[in-house]
């Protein structure tokens, strides 16, 4: 709880056989120290640090305790750069000889990971393929990411924002990196349609 800037109160039921009492009707357990948030149960030690370590402790001590969670919220946007970026011409002269247009394949796969308490990188890894029946022009590879930190929101709201509002925040980054790399090389501009990672709502 120190860690987390919360603060608590620290009752001692040995000293009160009444209060020990209590505990144990209210726990099941005669063991301490137990904890409470408001007449929420989270158990011992060795049962908050569990929920610790599954993510599940926030959530439950801000849903459970009057302490306004909302008004702690912050996203902020740490840094973003470009962390792979590879350009190939296979066919060399053939591709700006041809006179036969190519056809532009385009993806894009995004990830995160958490790096500490608050802070996720988040990537998208993409690839544009240019080709026609007979040669392959380009191929681009490129990789843009972002660090953020994400505080005091519970799990399905992080989840939604590192599947959903990071990703709209890098994705205008990485299409102008696409753009460039395919100019750099001596082609036309590749110009990706937006994206929005939102879920389709039937």
């Amino acid at each position: 709880m120190n860690k987390k800037n919360i603060s608590f109160e620290k009752i001692d039921v040995d000293l009160d056989t009444s209060l020990r009492e209590e505990m144990v009707k209210i726990s099941g357990r005669t063991s301490v120290p137990q904890v409470f948030v408001n007449d929420l149960h989270l158990g011992g030690c060795d049962d908050v640090y569990d929920l610790e370590n599954k993510g599940k402790l926030d959530s439950l001590i801000f849903k459970n305790w009057g302490l306004g969670m909302s008004e702690n919220k912050s996203f902020t946007i740490k840094k973003t750069y470009v962390k792979d970026l590879s350009v190939e011409v296979p066919s060399g002269p053939e591709a700006f000889l041809s006179k036969t247009p190519p056809k532009i394949d385009f993806k894009v796969d995004r990830n995160n990971l958490k790096i500490n308490q608050d802070d996720y990188v988040v990537s998208l890894t993409s690839e544009v393929n240019a080709k026609n029946d007979e040669i392959t022009f380009f191929v681009i590879e490129a990789t843009f990411s972002g660090i953020f930190e994400i505080k005091n929101y519970d799990e399905n709201e992080v989840k939604q924002i590192l599947d959903i509002s990071c990703p709209n925040i890098l994705f205008p980054y990485l299409r102008t990196i696409l753009c460039d790399a395919s100019v750099n090389a001596g082609f036309l501009p590749v110009l990706i349609q937006p994206i929005s990672f939102a879920p389709i709502k039937n």
